[in-house]
């Protein structure tokens, strides 16, 4: 998993010694060590693993939610950090369910639900551990997306994925491909679907933390199997993933995993209209965790120095 290797100071203007496009604005300053977007009607969800990653696969309460409005604009609202006899941990992933408000998100070795009446919040969650507990490292969730009633989860340190019904009421199984083979990533870290001519797509990033990592498309079938594997690139450490339009936008880390711009760490962005996906651009960054395309503004999650970023795309 990552861990914070560097440390800038956070007052709003550009810092120095911190590597940021020159049109790139620090937005807010009141995270510690945000991981994961989510864009809502709500306004932009934003996970907080504290610390800098130190503990983030540790049961030990501290990170926590944060709720942003859309231009950010204002200080972030922070969610309940127990709610319902459910405790936050060290929040990572977050996908919005594909018909309702309701928002799930992964935590260390649960997965959690999160309602909201218009006045309240109320918490839900699933024990992953149930999954097979004498394969399944608890330790390792890091990302998830849906498709349909399907949540799909990135298992890092087991380098499998994860999926289970959204109704809680199904036990969870392992990926499998059409033979029943695991599905095996190369610690998986980021998860993203999107639909095209019909099919559904799961696209999964790894975060090896050397030059090993891949981005991979699958296609997903109507059982939650997954087959033709594509590798769109296989040199480096790829974290958050966004599917916005005909472009994939995703946190790479570089080929060491420092996220360090100067080996190369940014925003990275590929074509989706072509089929064999290819880079069009990077934008240099330091930590990209996450990204979000927010009224056409690339909004970046910045984990290494505690801030979220808004450029031009």
């Amino acid at each position: 998993m990552k861990l914070k290797l560097s440390l800038c100071a956070l007052p709003l203007l550009v810092i120095s010694g911190c590597a940021y496009l020159p049109d790139d604005e620090i937005v807010t300053t009141q995270l510690d060590t945000p991981e994961s977007i989510l864009q809502t009607e709500r306004g932009l969800f934003v996970t907080n693993v504290i610390n800098g990653g130190s503990n983030a696969t540790t049961l030990e309460p501290g990170g926590y939610i944060a709720l942003i409005n859309h231009d950010i604009s204002l200080e972030p609202i922070l969610l309940p950090k127990y709610l319902d006899g459910v405790q936050l941990y060290h929040p990572k992933g977050l996908v919005k369910d594909t018909n309702s408000d309701t928002i799930f998100a992964v935590d260390v070795d649960q997965l959690v639900k999160i309602e909201h009446d218009g006045s309240n919040y109320q918490y839900t969650s699933y024990d992953l551990t149930n999954v097979d507990q004498s394969r399944f490292d608890s330790k390792g969730t890091a990302d998830l997306t849906i498709i349909g009633n399907t949540i799909f989860i990135a298992s890092f340190n087991t380098q499998t994925l994860i999926k289970l019904n959204k109704n809680f009421k199904e036990p969870a199984t392992f990926v499998t491909d059409n033979a029943g083979n695991d599905v095996i990533s190369n610690y998986p870290t980021g998860l993203v679907s999107f639909n095209e001519n019909g099919k559904d797509y799961i696209f999964s990033g790894d975060f090896p933390g050397d030059s090993t990592g891949r981005l991979t498309r699958f296609e997903v079938t109507s059982n939650g199997n997954f087959i033709n594997p594509y590798v769109i690139a296989n040199t480096g450490n790829y974290d958050g993933l966004y599917v916005d339009n005909d472009k994939l936008y995703v946190g790479f880390w570089g080929n060491d995993g420092s996220g360090d711009s100067k080996s190369g760490a940014g925003v990275q962005v590929y074509d989706l209209t072509q089929s064999n996906v290819p880079l069009l651009n990077t934008n240099i960054q330091d930590g990209p965790s996450d990204v979000a395309v927010v009224e056409n503004k690339l909004v970046v999650s910045d984990f290494l120095n505690s801030v979220i970023l808004r450029s031009e795309k």
